[in-house]
């Protein structure tokens, strides 16, 4: 009769405990990042266009011609290339065809551009933050964070990802976001924001013509309204609360649904005589500007800090 082979025989055990113990130390040092750098000069107005899929970027601005990139790649980045045609230059991370295990396609860069640069920034699963660029900035990420400051002409998009920003320097801003949070300070004459399930906070400052739209979430936004501007907000399922500086000089015009009207100012709201709902119009001061909000399942609020 055969004896059974004994796993736990110590003969047996040592070698598959050294070949474990070579595997266990050699595979941290075959995924650790490696370093990157290189630089390309740069046109001090021109644009910087970055596409990165996976990891963090960060962009600052600086006082020289030139871009300049620092940071860490994955065992599985093919390389980064930075290249310039014109007046434009860019930074793009390639990556080969196939799966590949978590991390080992992750950049982690650190760009710093002309100050007075324009950004075109494209990143999938990868976080974005900007910081004292003030020229025109296009920032587009799917699965990942926006956060900074931004100037110019300012437009975000982002899917599953959340937007947090100080705008205050924007000349004109323009925002969508799916399935995230909104959190923008500054921004002000034209201002565009679009949210499909998720809510914002917006600090703006005054606005001449904005437009402010969401699905699912609540717009809660804090402004003044130049002589002649125009507001117009809308939510599907979403409160809509507006906060002005001081008392606007506009004709309001508020309409609800399936939800209540809360004005500090002006005239009591009325409900609908034929179907659910109320509505408040009134003119706001000696008017000249416009205030419309309509929501379908969601309450409305207009009040003043003063």
């Amino acid at each position: 009769m055969n004896t059974p082979a004994n796993c736990t025989d110590p003969a047996r055990a040592a070698p598959l405990a050294v070949v474990a113990l070579l595997c266990l130390t050699t595979l941290p040092a075959l995924a650790a990042p490696r370093p990157f750098s290189d630089h390309k000069a740069a046109d001090p107005r021109g644009t910087v266009e970055i596409i990165n899929v996976s990891g963090a970027v960060e962009v600052t601005a600086g006082d020289q011609a030139e871009v300049a990139v620092t940071g860490t790649i994955g065992e599985r980045v093919e390389r980064v290339d930075v290249t310039s045609a014109g007046t434009r230059v860019t930074v793009r991370v390639v990556l080969p065809s196939g799966n590949m295990s978590h991390h080992e396609g992750d950049a982690n860069l650190k760009i710093q551009v002309p100050r007075h640069s324009a950004l075109e920034v494209s990143l999938v699963s990868a976080d974005l933050r900007v910081a004292g660029v003030d020229g025109d900035e296009n920032l587009q990420t799917v699965s990942g964070d926006i956060n900074g400051e931004a100037g110019g002409s300012l437009q975000v998009s982002t899917v599953s990802g959340n937007v947090e920003l100080d705008a205050r320097a924007a000349r004109s801003t323009r925002v969508k976001t799916i399935s995230g949070d909104a959190s923008l300070n500054g921004g002000a004459g034209e201002v565009s924001f679009e949210s499909v399930s998720g809510d914002a906070n917006l600090k703006l400052g005054a606005l001449k013509h904005s437009h402010f739209e969401t699905v699912s979430g609540d717009l809660n936004i804090a402004g003044a309204l130049e002589a002649g501007g125009q507001i117009d907000a809308s939510s599907v399922s979403g409160d809509v609360h507006l906060m002005f500086a001081a008392l606007p000089e506009a004709d309001v015009d508020l309409q609800t649904l399936s939800g209540a009207i809360d004005s500090c100012f002006g005239p009591k709201p009325v409900e609908q005589q034929y179907g659910p709902g109320s509505r408040l119009s009134f003119r706001s001061g000696q008017g000249g500007g416009r205030i419309h909000v309509d929501t379908k399942s969601g309450d409305i609020g207009l009040c003043t800090v003063k």
